[in-house]
């Protein structure tokens, strides 16, 4: 016979976990407040909450690189500012990862070498 009261307390503390570590992300990593397309300079500009700006090239971004003007302007700060999402292009980057200097997946990255 399954023990429902089991199941309950390991949902519970795996939520508990899950909230845990959602604050300490939350803490220690990079969420942007602001980002917007500079069409002049082509360049993707992230102000974060720690208040530190960058700006990347939008051709070395997986899934923005070769969008229109107007679809790379079309920026959403979506998830506690943790990610960046362009709906027209179906494209999704972290805001962390971008800090760090990562572009899209190892394959991306390494072609942007070549």
């Amino acid at each position: 016979m399954v023990d429902y009261l089991d199941i309950d307390a390991a949902v519970d503390a795996e939520i508990a976990a899950a909230r845990a570590e959602g604050q300490r992300q939350q803490q220690t990593q990079h969420h942007a407040q602001r980002a917007y397309y500079n069409r002049a300079t082509r360049r993707l500009h992230i102000e974060t909450t720690a208040g530190i700006q960058r700006s990347f090239d939008v051709n070395l971004l997986q899934g923005v690189a070769g969008g229109s003007e107007s679809a790379i302007a079309n920026i959403e700060i979506m998830g506690n500012g943790m990610a960046l999402h362009w709906p027209e292009l179906d494209a999704d980057l972290l805001v962390h990862s971008l800090m760090q200097g990562v572009y899209g997946t190892e394959k991306w990255m390494n072609s942007l070498v070549k």
